[in-house]
């Protein structure tokens, strides 16, 4: 069994770039870190259809605020990994957001008009032409939506499977051995701060793809791994011990459960399933029942990577309906008058 059950098809790096959400066994979940409008001098939710150039308008502000001295970080979406879900960008305090706010991260402003406005893409697509093409809008939004529904249930499954997988692994593991390896370490690290959690993997209808934002920001890596599994929980048991000890990281969850499969700490060290410079053997806090039940996780996770797959097929499977969508409302929408409009009230709050 692998340290990790999704096999990546695409790794990207280059940008400050995660998730805005997962597609996960709970269905579209979220970031948990993304931004807090509160914090915020502005905010901006980007309402419209697909193909409407959401994406587009947060790329024209995420490179306008980049050449006026921005620290811009990338939040893009899990399903289409091409297209952007949000921009924030942040200078000595200032910080401006920029996100899409249609379904399936729906989101209103929290404080209307003080920090956060609402700018709205559909005065700008030809409504006549768009009530012609009903019939076909609702039947490739209906196919795409049963993909993702299917998905979904795919991705529950896993969950069960995981779960059940959890519970077999729990048995195997020396907690005792391992908890004093974790705080060992976390007495190791004197950087303090806070825990932030971002999502840098994602299940996508373009396959599974992850960012190296973490890693490149890292000044040494320890692979974590294993023939079991128990990589996973030692990436628990560290993020515990180090969270109770005050150092400050990031932790990268699995899009498949939550599961932690990378920790970068404010002090440059990271932790990960994947491969490392340095290498970490958990199988030293296996105990015997590990070995006993081998032939069972090594099932479990067959089981599990075998809905995972079923999982992108659907996704992938709804791909087609969607960029079918994107094309219709693209040929019907005045750009020129919706970047005009974008330009005057979104890119003079920089």
């Amino acid at each position: 069994m692998k340290s990790t059950d999704i096999i990546y098809d695409h790794v990207t790096s280059g940008e400050d770039a995660y998730f805005f959400g997962a597609n996960t066994k709970d269905g579209f979940v979220l970031a948990p870190d993304v931004f807090c409008e509160g914090s915020l001098r502005a905010a901006v939710y980007v309402k419209g259809g697909p193909g409407t150039g959401k994406s587009t308008l947060m790329r024209r502000f995420a490179n306008t605020a980049g050449k006026i001295g921005y620290k811009v970080t990338y939040y893009y979406c899990s399903s289409d990994p091409s297209s952007l879900d949000a921009v924030v960008a942040s200078r000595e305090g200032d910080a401006v957001a920029v996100c899409d706010a249609t379904s399936p991260h729906s989101a209103d402003p929290v404080y209307p008009g003080a920090v956060s406005l609402n700018f709205d893409l559909s005065p700008f697509w030809d409504g006549k032409t768009l009530s012609a093409s009903r019939d076909e809008i609702i039947k490739l939004t209906d196919e795409k939506r049963g993909n993702f529904e299917r998905a979904y249930a795919c991705l529950f499954a896993s969950g069960v499977v995981s779960s059940a997988l959890s519970s077999l692994l729990s048995g195997c593991v020396d907690r005792e051995k391992l908890g004093k390896f974790a705080r060992r370490v976390a007495d190791r690290h004197k950087a303090k701060g806070g825990v932030r959690k971002v999502y840098l993997s994602a299940l996508s209808m373009k396959g599974a793809v992850r960012y190296e934002t973490l890693r490149e920001k890292a000044d040494a890596v320890y692979s974590v791994s294993d023939r079991y599994g128990i990589s996973c929980v030692t990436l628990e048991a560290l993020s515990t011990a180090l969270a109770a000890a005050g150092v400050g990281f990031t932790a990268a969850a699995s899009p498949l459960d939550g599961s932690i499969e990378e920790i970068l700490l404010d002090d440059g060290i990271m932790y990960t399933r994947y491969p490392g410079e340095k290498k970490i053997n958990a199988e030293r806090f296996a105990t015997t029942e590990a070995s006993r039940h081998r032939s069972r996780i090594r099932f479990l996770g067959k089981c599990r990577r075998a809905l995972i797959d079923e999982a992108l097929s659907f996704l992938s499977a709804a791909s087609a309906p969607h960029f079918a969508l994107e094309k219709i409302y693209s040929k019907n929408m005045d750009f020129d008058s919706a970047t005009e409009s974008f330009d005057r009230r979104v890119l003079s709050l920089l």
